[in-house]
């Protein structure tokens, strides 16, 4: 399959040589940074998209991972479902339950399959370089949003519905489960590490091999919904100093 590439940051990077690594062909990176779209282009092989429109139309593309800032990530989800493109998509999905109700609905729509990129064992550390936006809670939806929602998601899925989330601190958190277990997640000192490449080719590849079997991801999108609506109590929370229901 060959791949188009929205976005040439870090994240870019990593989706980038994780798809090498699963023996997939990299036809073209998109970034408004022209310049970092060549550098990344250049490391890969592939050809630089001068606008969306470009990538979009390109029929050769047959999936698109989204590794922009997350506020745009459902313009971005769902242009490419419109043309018929395959998504692999950074987490989180969207800022608001309501942005990612659409992609999810929409691509279903379109008979593409939505992938977020949860599940790839990095939790509470995030790349430090190139990411002037996260520290924009407009942009980035704050800590409990761009931080914690991976181990949110992990625990999820170990654990079951979380009924309430109470903020303890500004990257704590107690989550109450449906069944009555409580835990804590704490976001790990300084929040800068570097992503792992490794977990991410894995996680590249499942998603891949789902595409290609019809099997159903380890982490749907309905997962990364479910994820989503625990952060945002968690940074309701945050800001009202009790604890807050998750809201569907």
């Amino acid at each position: 399959m060959r791949v188009g590439i929205i976005g040439a940051g870090t994240m870019g990077a990593v989706h980038a040589r994780a798809y090498l690594a699963a023996g997939q062909e990299i036809a073209s990176v998109y970034d408004p940074r022209v310049e970092v779209a060549a550098a990344l282009a250049g490391q890969v092989g592939a050809t630089v998209a001068e606008t969306l429109g470009e990538m979009y139309g390109d029929d050769i593309i047959d999936i698109i991972s989204v590794c922009t800032p997350t506020y745009l990530h459902r313009e971005y989800v769902e242009q490419a479902a419109i043309v018929g493109k395959h998504v692999i998509c950074e987490a989180p999905i969207a800022l608001t339950l309501a942005d990612a109700r659409s992609m999810i609905d929409l691509c279903w729509r379109a008979g593409v399959e939505l992938y977020v990129a949860h599940g790839h064992g990095n939790t509470v550390h995030r790349p430090a370089v190139d990411d002037d936006w996260r520290l924009d809670p407009a942009r980035s939806g704050g800590p409990m949003v761009d931080l914690l929602i991976h181990e949110f998601d992990r625990l999820r899925r170990a654990h079951g519905d979380v009924a309430t989330v109470e903020a303890v601190g500004p990257d704590s958190v107690l989550l109450q489960f449906a069944g009555g277990q409580v835990v804590r997640v704490d976001a790990a000192p300084g929040g800068g590490g570097q992503p792992d490449q490794q977990a991410y080719t894995e996680l590249i590849r499942h998603f891949l091999h789902s595409i290609e079997t019809g099997d159903a991801p380890r982490v749907t999108p309905e997962d990364a919904y479910q994820a989503l609506a625990i952060a945002l109590a968690a940074r309701r929370s945050a800001e009202s100093g009790r604890a807050e229901a998750v809201v569907e």
